[in-house]
């Protein structure tokens, strides 16, 4: 990417030797660090958009800004939204698993699974 920020891991040769690249990765790839720089950028230009301060680049992009804040909180909502529908995910496995228990202390089996249990149940519903 053209416009990546590489970190960057040097190990010194020794004195007056120099240093070598022992390793090199993109810092884009660490989700804390992109986050607080975006932070950062949406607190810079909310102090720009502030103070009234219009560059060339900030006065042809203010639409594209506005775009991609709309577009952040759609976001945000929808991680908010998928992490409701797993904790109803967790509770339902929660539920299935407690179902399981039941039949299987009530019948006295060891079901690994509920479909085994309503196969069972409806096999022996005589």
């Amino acid at each position: 990417m053209e416009d990546d920020i590489q970190i960057v891991e040097m190990r010194s040769l020794g004195r007056g030797r120099g240093f070598e690249v022992v390793s090199r990765e993109s810092a884009l790839d660490d989700p804390e660090l992109t986050s607080t720089i975006a932070a950062r950028l949406r607190v810079l230009l909310r102090l720009l958009d502030d103070e009234g301060t219009e560059t060339r680049d900030v006065r042809g992009e203010k639409e594209e800004v506005a775009s991609l804040r709309r577009e952040e909180n759609e976001l945000e909502a929808q991680l908010a939204n998928s992490d409701e529908e797993n904790e109803e995910l967790k509770a339902l496995e929660a539920s299935v698993e407690n179902c399981l228990r039941l039949l299987n202390n009530h019948l006295g089996e060891s079901f690994d699974n509920l479909e085994e249990a309503v196969e069972y149940l409806v096999e022996n519903k005589g």
